[in-house]
């Protein structure tokens, strides 16, 4: 693999062939590779099928790269105080507009919402999503 990525670093061209899972490359294309790459497994039962080799050599690709993927993540957007402390009371408002303390110690029950904020450390979307609920209950109960 370090070969591999070294003649891509130097912009060879580099090509990983696989053979098809019941017999692999015939003699013809073996010929045809300048180097050959076997994937150990244990030699008692060892078998992989293709898109199983596909998958160890593309980690393998991966792992030995300085190549970062954040693609899938997203900037935290953490919230200041601030804004929490107007969830927290934005949930007071609406909780007792619909009728939620009248069996139930407020104090205590807000409490325990914003500990729920404090431990996770709340994201502006996450906010906004209780917001937008929050409001449209209030309107509903109107």
């Amino acid at each position: 693999m370090p070969e591999l990525i070294k003649f891509a670093d130097q912009n060879q061209p580099v090509a990983v062939v696989f053979g098809n899972e019941r017999f692999g490359l015939d003699i013809d294309e073996v010929a045809l590779c300048n180097r050959l790459m076997t994937i150990n497994g244990n030699p008692n039962y060892f078998s992989l099928n293709l898109s199983q080799a596909v998958q160890v050599v593309a980690y393998e690709i991966f792992s030995q790269t300085s190549f970062i993927n954040n693609i899938l993540q997203t900037e935290e957007q953490f919230v200041p105080q601030g804004e929490i402390d107007g969830l927290i009371s934005h949930f007071d408002a609406t909780m007792t507009q619909i009728g939620f303390f009248e069996r139930r110690n407020k104090e205590r029950l807000l409490r325990r919402i914003r500990r729920i904020f404090d431990r996770n450390g709340v994201q502006r979307e996450e906010i906004d999503i209780l917001r937008g609920f929050l409001k449209t209950v209030g309107q509903r109960v109107k």
